[in-house]
């Protein structure tokens, strides 16, 4: 089930099961008002999965668990990092998932072997199919050694174990003469980012994808 769907259910379950915990009470309306005792239900309905709907998703907002247990498998939300060939070479870098019911976006910033910042890349809403456990997306890369604006697309197959951690496949884009395969790994959470890339991320990266 779509999250979104997921939550609606979960609004219209628990909102139904209020209004008719409560239908005694409004029983009592006289039975000659059965319209009126019909509008007040549909009413009170509709205003608790109004009301438990802004609710999840403000609580997706504020509690991790609860947007993990809203997004089961589509949870992505992190830090991730990865490595990837670009014509012989090899290159590294971070992508920073953020996600809420309705989307996600991917913001990440690759490097040569040297540590030089070669480019950055936004990812806008990629298609998660649970199913065949793909991840599908189309992407633009700012190129910081030619200053161009280049477009690619990508596919990938998700790992998972609880969630998602980890993506393997391939990218197609101007900057490489073929497919560049990859491979991304979801880390732990950095409270702040700027310093874990200037002292942090080049030992994630041996420790985690250079074993």
């Amino acid at each position: 089930m779509m999250p979104v769907s997921k939550a609606h259910s979960i609004s219209f379950t628990v909102a139904s099961s209020i209004v008719y915990g409560l239908w005694k009470y409004i029983a009592y309306i006289d039975s000659n008002y059965t319209i009126i005792s019909f509008l007040i239900s549909l009413f009170m309905s509709y205003s608790f999965y109004k009301i438990i709907y802004i609710l999840i998703l403000k609580l997706c907002k504020k509690i991790k668990l609860v947007k993990k247990f809203i997004l089961g498998k589509y949870y992505f939300e992190g830090l991730w990092i990865g490595k990837y060939n670009s014509d012989e070479d090899e290159e590294y870098y971070y992508e920073v998932f953020e996600q809420d019911l309705e989307g996600m976006s991917i913001k990440g910033e690759a490097f040569d072997r040297n540590k030089n910042k070669i480019c950055s890349w936004t990812i806008i809403n990629p298609i998660i199919n649970i199913p065949e456990s793909k991840f599908t997306y189309y992407y633009e890369m700012d190129n910081y050694t030619t200053n161009d604006i280049k477009q690619g697309y990508s596919r990938a197959t998700i790992f998972y174990k609880k969630y998602a951690y980890k993506l393997a496949g391939f990218a197609i884009d101007n900057c490489c003469k073929a497919k560049q395969e990859y491979v991304s790994i979801k880390i732990k959470d950095q409270s702040n980012l700027e310093d874990w890339i200037n002292t942090e991320f080049w030992n994630q990266i041996d420790s985690t994808l250079k074993r």
